[in-house]
């Protein structure tokens, strides 16, 4: 990785200024540590201080102009944190453990027992989430899930390209988190 080149006294302040902001701003994107959070804040701030004109004719506020370089900084940290993380897990069992000559695949979505859940229970929160959705994220997402299209084949069917359909899904997916997370935020709080 390239290291930011040295910074100026003003520079040093003005990261120094905002790095309490930078922390409470990256932790509400990440679940990392703080000082974890604190170095790749500082490192991301570095970088921003040195690209900012504050007397360009279109200069926004420092804060605004740097959550960018902050969430590219998180990302590819939590890349990072995810590759040692599961080397980590590898070099725990020796005896099994063999070499590797072509890449981990990693699982990224946990198996479920689906024979184990209710369906009476789900019902009415699937029905919820579907609701969130426009028509069209839900046609994107059935043809996917149950009729077990690929993007393209999705995208034939419906009259749009791949990169459209793959937007959409991805869209109806974050809506749905975003809903079954608010719901989770208030049944913790109540």
């Amino acid at each position: 990785m390239k290291k930011p080149r040295p910074l100026n006294k003003a520079q040093q302040k003005m990261v120094m200024e905002n790095l309490e902001f930078a922390i409470n701003w990256g932790s509400k994107n990440s679940n990392f540590g703080r000082e974890q959070l604190m170095s790749t804040c500082f490192l991301a701030l570095s970088r921003a201080v040195c690209k900012f004109d504050p007397k360009h004719p279109r200069a926004v506020k420092f804060q605004s102009f740097c959550k960018p370089y902050i969430r590219g900084e998180l990302r590819r940290e939590w890349k990072r944190f995810r590759v040692v993380k599961h080397a980590e897990v590898l070099s725990l069992d020796d005896e099994t453990r063999e070499p590797l000559d072509k890449p981990l695949e990693v699982p990224v979505v946990p198996t479920i027992d689906f024979e184990a859940i209710d369906a009476r229970e789900m019902k009415p929160l699937l029905t919820k989430c579907l609701k969130v959705l426009t028509p069209y994220e839900r046609q994107v997402l059935r043809m996917r899930f149950f009729e077990n299209l690929k993007f393209p084949e999705i995208g034939d069917k419906m009259g749009f390209c791949r990169q459209a359909i793959h937007i959409t899904y991805c869209r109806a997916l974050r809506k749905i988190r975003q809903y079954l997370d608010r719901i989770g935020r208030l049944n913790r709080n109540a």
